[in-house]
């Protein structure tokens, strides 16, 4: 399956899926959609570019957001077998979102335009490929 025919069976599924919630829940999840879409292809451009400001900015955005990703979940693990308390569970989660906004923030001091630049690019890559410009 190509990747933009992936893409739209994915946002079909989201559509079906959420189609009986409220208005606002259907939009948010598409809005993630979207944004997993614009990481998808933005992470895609900069692997073939990977010496520039923005490839590196990339690069530590994704490894803290999967960082984080990969804390919680083992965090939530832990809080249902009752290895540590729901109120450690959400101190240490926090925590773990804490660290990510410090890595965010200096990845936004390291790269011009901070981070809303590296997502303004991702937003004209997905534009091409949707357009049918970019390979």
């Amino acid at each position: 399956m190509e990747e933009n025919a992936y893409w739209e069976a994915l946002m079909s599924y989201t559509v079906q899926l959420f189609n009986g919630e409220s208005q606002v829940v259907q939009e948010t999840a598409l809005k993630t959609m979207r944004c997993a879409m614009r990481w998808s292809v933005l992470g895609k451009y900069l692997k073939a570019h990977p010496h520039t400001k923005e490839a590196t900015a990339y690069n530590m955005l994704d490894d803290a957001r999967l960082m984080v990703v990969s804390r919680v979940d083992a965090l939530k693990d832990q809080k249902h077998a009752g290895l540590i308390s729901p109120h450690e569970a959400t101190a240490r989660i926090r925590e773990a979102g804490a660290r990510r906004d410090a890595v965010f923030a200096v990845a936004d001091a390291f790269l011009p335009g901070g981070r809303l630049a590296l997502l303004q690019v991702g937003d004209r890559l997905l534009q091409e490929q949707q357009d049918g410009q970019l390979l």
